[in-house]
């Protein structure tokens, strides 16, 4: 049986068969979209700051969540700094 990949980012890649109805795991590919949205969002804040993330012109200010909160996410999503 052939399969085709849908990847939305590294994390959320997952299988299909070939022609095969993939509503099934639709749960699974909404949750990864709504992910790889989440990490682009952030990262474009963080660009747009500098990666400032407190303050009252920080990324955390910018996205309308706490400090803490915004770092929580940058773990979770593995979102790291290249310098």
């Amino acid at each position: 049986m052939a399969t085709r990949t849908i990847g939305y980012s590294r994390r959320c890649t997952e299988t299909v068969p070939r022609g095969g109805d993939p509503r099934g795991r639709r749960e699974g590919n909404l949750r990864c979209l709504l992910e790889e949205t989440e990490r682009q969002r952030i990262l474009e804040a963080l660009d747009e700051t500098r990666w400032v993330i407190a303050g009252p012109r920080g990324a955390a200010a910018q996205l309308g969540v706490k400090r803490s909160t915004l770092q929580a996410r940058i773990l979770k999503l593995g979102i790291t700094r290249n310098r």
